[in-house]
């Protein structure tokens, strides 16, 4: 639990001031949708992608998913956003998993060298 309030609370932000930078999005669905984001991606990519693969792979997954999250809620909400600047979000949100997971792996590998 602690892993997805750190994850929410690095990643949420990345999304929500990169949209509405670029956007007119109410702030309400962008932060619903960065919390959806956050959820979706730590349930699948951080407990059955990256367990079974690595950094690499993981973050692709995590790009791939915030990508078509992003695109498919800004064509179905009719959001004034392009595929360009849903391409620099997600690219955002990637970096910032990125690091988050070198993080979490880190800690984690730590934790299990002190046992």
């Amino acid at each position: 639990m602690i892993n997805f309030l750190i994850k929410w609370l690095i990643s949420g932000p990345v999304i929500v001031i990169s949209i509405i930078i670029t956007s007119h999005v109410p702030f309400v669905e962008v932060a619903i949708i960065a919390t959806s984001i956050s959820f979706i991606v730590y349930s699948i990519v951080d407990h059955l992608i990256l367990p079974a693969t690595n950094h690499l792979v993981a973050i692709i997954a995590d790009s791939g998913i915030g990508f078509l999250i992003l695109w498919f809620v800004s064509y179905s909400d009719n959001w004034d956003i392009d595929l360009n600047q849903i391409f620099i979000t997600a690219c955002l949100f990637v970096i910032s998993e990125w690091i988050l997971n070198r993080f979490i792996m880190n800690r984690k590998d730590k934790i299990t060298k002190n046992v």
